[in-house]
């Protein structure tokens, strides 16, 4: 089935994320009626429940938004809750049945971040999901984003969990993108300040050219590149990364819940073309200074 020559790519390439598109693909509300007679009728098999899962979560999370939590809306909390326990009943069931599958703990991990669940808890998804696909990218950061100071832990829980699961890895491993998600959420935890961003640029710029170098029809990573170069005013390298990305803003979008790596920081295509337009912009307001400067030396 396609589900299984998925999982076996993903147990072979712990980078690979298309067994979460597949479940998002599935996952989806109108599918609901459908999924629920698949797991009546195969008792056996966990996939149905896992997508019926995906589809309450992605439902969760419309109403809750992805801003911070004192922004989202009162009105909107219960069906976000409502919707969480569903998806999380679903996904005990898959528990129960060990499943050898690393996204069912992928999404145990946020129900559980959501609910600033118990670390043994937490630690138990996490292994189980690595058990299912060592080193899997998806089940990783989801467990990073839980220390993550904006969620259950704190910069320094975090910073260890990273440095301990991939960040320092062989250059050019996605795992090492574990840094730049550790900054990413210290910046946001610090209401995205400028100084801050600007403070780490060189530490996660490497990071990016060394990944790319090695992997340059990555559009998700050149997405996520730009919205750093971007918020931490580098133009220049901004513009080279617009360049490269076109039209493809949305490039690696799997539906996760949260801003995460492989989309930027636009939330749609009009927010990406004001960014790509001021951009533009600043790149033309620095070449005009530069040729100022230069001109005002040759006079010297």
């Amino acid at each position: 089935t396609l589900h299984d020559t998925l999982l076996a790519k993903v147990k072979q390439d712990r980078s690979d994320r298309s067994l979460g598109r597949f479940y998002k693909a599935l996952g989806k509300l109108e599918n609901v009626p459908r999924l629920e007679k698949w797991s009546r009728k195969d008792k056996v098999s966990y996939v149905p429940l896992t997508a019926l899962a995906s589809a309450h979560l992605a439902k969760a999370w419309e109403y809750r938004g992805h801003d911070a939590a004192s922004k989202v809306d009162k009105k909107n909390w219960q069906p976000f809750k409502d919707y969480s326990v569903k998806a999380k009943a679903y996904l005990d069931q898959v528990e129960e049945m060990k499943a050898d599958d690393p996204w069912p703990y992928c999404e145990l991990l946020l129900i559980g971040r959501q609910d600033c669940r118990a670390k043994y808890v937490m630690k138990r998804y996490f292994e189980e999901g690595l058990q299912a696909a060592p080193g899997n990218r998806d089940v990783v950061v989801e467990m990073a984003h839980y220390y993550s100071p904006q969620w259950c832990g704190s910069a320094m829980d975090m910073l260890q969990f990273v440095n301990e699961n991939g960040a320092q890895g062989p250059k050019g491993d996605w795992l090492r993108f574990l840094t730049v998600i550790y900054h990413q959420e210290v910046w946001f935890y610090e209401n995205c300040s400028s100084k801050y961003i600007r403070k780490v640029w060189d530490i996660v710029r490497p990071e990016f050219e060394i990944y790319l170098e090695k992997h340059p029809d990555d559009l998700a990573v050149h997405n996520w590149y730009a919205s750093w170069a971007y918020y931490s005013w580098h133009w220049e390298v901004a513009k080279k990364e617009f360049d490269l990305i076109g039209d493809h803003w949305d490039a690696g979008i799997i539906g996760n819940y949260s801003w995460n790596e492989g989309r930027g920081m636009w939330d749609n295509k009009e927010m990406f073309e004001k960014c790509k337009a001021v951009t533009e912009k600043n790149v033309q307001i620095d070449i005009r200074n530069a040729k100022r400067k230069e001109d005002a030396r040759k006079k010297w």
